[in-house]
């Protein structure tokens, strides 16, 4: 076992594992009073941010500040570090305002200029532009007040990355500006951005005369827009995105018993799909969103079935003595990963069942102590739940060679969700007594804090990439 150290790799040394009781685990849910909110804090970022600079776009009207959400949304990437607003050398809302040399001489490798005029009481035209400082040339010419021996109007040939116009709503403002963002991350690193998706999560509201209530919870990514989609005044937990972000399905435990429901989360329309005797948990979209991988003991025992949704039917993938809990689908849908503790004295690990061979195999060696599975979205990696000295922690591992590393140091991390491009992890842990969410990189250069502004939040869940709105390139 490695454990990467603040610029990402290095071995630290090597940890031995006491298991728990499992079920202690599966089931252990530390709730307290909660407001809706989160807010997104960077804890390290990472020594090759690249420079860049997020001009304030020129607006006519009092929407989204688009400049500032863009530019929180690409230093929360760990990819980028914007350049502070009291070092810009000038100001432009157009890339032929941009003096490249000036922006050379600060260090900075790109800039987005934007502008937001609007169209009626309520619809807007938004243009933006990436500029590459290093890449364009720059030449001078005359505008309509200056001489061909004194231009003032400053064109630079090929500088321009990209530039898009979108014509929007006022609603829709916040969304754009996290769109935005996207298609610059994108454009500069190669990856898609995760700026626009959200995040499902458990909270519970301590009423003193009524008791708790358990509330699942949708927010955006950064805290923003957050809503209630169910309230319970029983636990609710394991809430999984469908492919298309518009379902989740989760485990309720309303009716006095563990049941898996299905939910719209713009309707709020919600269908029962696991009301078995016994336990029904840990439910798990297909890549195809066609089937729902799921925890059932309504023969006896914790096995892994799969639910075909169109059609209600209910398919068996293992048959054995041990737990089996906690199935994760490869990204291409020919295998799913679970927990299970048939290797004897209650150790759970990780094991991978192959629909193609119908066989099945363990994953995990390093330690005694390894749970809840997911792949990164190019199943290179798992990330995994590990103990160490009674302490849990987010471990990943690579599927190729079977290497892990630590990527957490906490005392209790739990509930690992991937983001749908891999490149961060999302996950609960306590942090003076109260729960919190944390994310960090794959590569561990990259630290993230999302508290509650008041309470605790848990069981995170990320959603899918989400459908942007649409815009059309222009040319500058």
């Amino acid at each position: 076992m490695k454990a990467l150290d603040s610029k990402g790799g290095g071995q630290i040394g090597r940890v031995f594992y006491v298991a728990p009781a499992f079920f202690a685990f599966l089931f252990c849910v530390h709730l307290g009073c909660v407001q809706a909110e989160i807010t997104i804090e960077i804890t390290q970022g990472s020594d090759s941010a690249v420079p860049i600079a997020i001009l304030p776009f020129g607006q006519e009207a009092p929407i989204a500040p688009f400049s500032s959400v863009i530019q929180q949304d690409l230093q929360r990437s760990g990819r980028f570090q914007a350049v502070q607003s009291h070092k810009f050398p000038e100001k432009a809302v157009r890339s032929s305002e941009l003096t490249l040399s000036a922006w050379q001489n600060l260090g900075v490798e790109s800039i987005v200029v934007g502008r937001i005029q609007p169209l009626s009481s309520s619809q807007y035209q938004v243009i933006f532009e990436l500029v590459d400082v290093y890449k364009g040339q720059q030449k001078m010419l005359p505008s309509q007040n200056g001489t061909p021996d004194n231009p003032s109007l400053f064109i630079q040939n090929n500088s321009v990355l990209l530039a898009q116009e979108f014509i929007i709503h006022a609603s829709e403002s916040r969304k754009l500006a996290h769109q935005i963002s996207d298609i610059i991350y994108e454009r500069l690193t190669g990856e898609r951005g995760i700026a626009l998706t959200r995040i499902a999560y458990v909270s519970v509201v301590v009423e003193s005369k009524q008791g708790s209530e358990y509330r699942l919870e949708v927010a955006d990514l950064d805290g923003f827009n957050p809503r209630v989609i169910m309230r319970s005044k029983k636990p609710l937990m394991s809430p999984d995105w469908s492919k298309d972000g518009s379902k989740i399905a989760y485990v309720s435990f309303e009716n006095g018993r563990s049941e898996i429901f299905i939910q719209n989360v713009s309707t709020g329309r919600r269908e029962k799909i696991a009301p078995y005797m016994g336990l029904n948990t840990a439910p798990a979209w297909s890549p195809d969103g066609n089937k729902l991988a799921l925890s059932l003991s309504k023969d006896g025992n914790s096995e892994i079935y799969v639910l075909h949704l169109e059609t209600k039917r209910l398919e068996r993938l293992t048959n054995d003595g041990a737990i089996d809990t906690e199935p994760a689908w490869a990204p291409d849908g020919k295998a799913l990963i679970f927990t299970s503790d048939r290797g004897g004295e209650g150790k759970p690990q990780i094991y991978q069942f192959s629909f193609e061979t119908r066989a099945t195999k363990r994953l995990t060696f390093e330690g005694d102590y390894n749970a809840r599975g997911r792949f990164t979205s190019d199943g290179r990696h798992i990330i995994m739940v590990n103990r160490q000295n009674g302490q849990f922690h987010i471990a990943v591992q690579e599927v190729e060679t079977g290497t892990v590393f630590w990527l957490t140091d906490g005392v209790f991390d739990e509930s690992p969700t991937v983001a749908p491009n891999g490149r961060l992890v999302l996950y609960a842990t306590k942090e003076g007594g109260k729960g919190l969410l944390q994310a960090v990189s794959v590569d561990g250069r990259v630290r993230l804090r999302l508290p509650a502004r008041e309470g605790e939040i848990r069981e995170p869940a990320w959603s899918p990439f989400p459908i942007g709105l649409r815009g059309k390139g222009l040319s500058l």
